[in-house]
């Protein structure tokens, strides 16, 4: 596999969005943060509060990964990050890392994540944060693995 980051369109981006916003709202009404009637209002808010002029917000990142050593060069997954300047170090956060249902479980997140690294290095980030849904212990484990430590924890119990 050889893989690399291709930066979206604005076609691409719109279309990424439509997907991540989704995908986004489904893992908090899973992890219990959300209800569902609540959810699409509060994914727009946490979206325009994170990217206040979109594809055009300074210092976000919107890539396509495309696995180069395929038959015919196809995309195997998306990252968006934005980079902050927070407690003197420049912090790229990655807000999203999809790899595409048929390409799971090949390595392509674990080769994905080295190449974010490398990028982050490019743009001479000092450290890389995320966040990850407990309930996603695929995604927790490969951090982990990659030397990623948690600096907060919430933990919820249900009552009722």
């Amino acid at each position: 596999m050889q893989l690399e980051l291709i930066a979206m369109d604005k076609e691409q981006y719109e279309d990424f969005m439509a997907f991540t916003l989704v995908t986004y709202m489904k893992e908090k009404i899973k992890a219990g943060t959300w209800i569902p009637e609540h959810a699409e209002s509060r994914a727009l808010e946490d979206m325009s509060r994170i990217l206040p002029k979109g594809y055009s917000t300074e210092n976000a990142y919107f890539y396509r990964v495309i696995d180069m050593e395929l038959p015919t060069p196809a995309v195997i997954g998306f990252i968006w990050f934005n980079l902050y300047r927070r407690n003197n170090k420049n912090e790229l956060f990655l807000y999203d890392i999809t790899i595409l249902d048929e390409y799971q479980d090949q390595g392509y997140g674990t080769k994905t994540m080295f190449l974010l690294e490398e990028e982050a290095r490019k743009l001479k980030a000092d450290l890389m944060g995320l966040h990850v849904f407990g309930h996603n212990e695929r995604a927790l484990h490969l951090y982990q693995k990659m030397g990623y430590d948690a600096r907060s924890i919430t933990l919820y119990k249900e009552l009722s």
